[in-house]
């Protein structure tokens, strides 16, 4: 978990480089948050991250291409 926390902290000493948290989306690779370590989902909470799994109501949306975990989610962005 601290090597998140340190990748983050070396990008903000590049010079005009700064995480907007009000953009930054977490989201587990297996989809569910109960595959995620409970550690590394609070660290995400902590760092303010937004947070999106399985059990979100809605997909995230990368550049212009849609992640969906779910059926729900799925059938929402369709």
């Amino acid at each position: 978990m601290l090597a998140i926390q340190d990748h983050i902290s070396c990008y903000g000493r590049a010079p005009n480089a700064r995480v907007n948290y009000d953009k930054s989306i977490a989201f587990p690779l297996a989809g569910e948050r109960s595959r995620v370590r409970l550690k590394l989902f609070r660290l995400a909470r902590r760092l303010q991250f937004q947070w999106y799994d399985s059990d979100s109501p809605s997909y995230i949306k990368y550049l212009v291409y849609p992640i969906w975990f779910s059926k729900t989610q799925r059938d929402e962005y369709c």
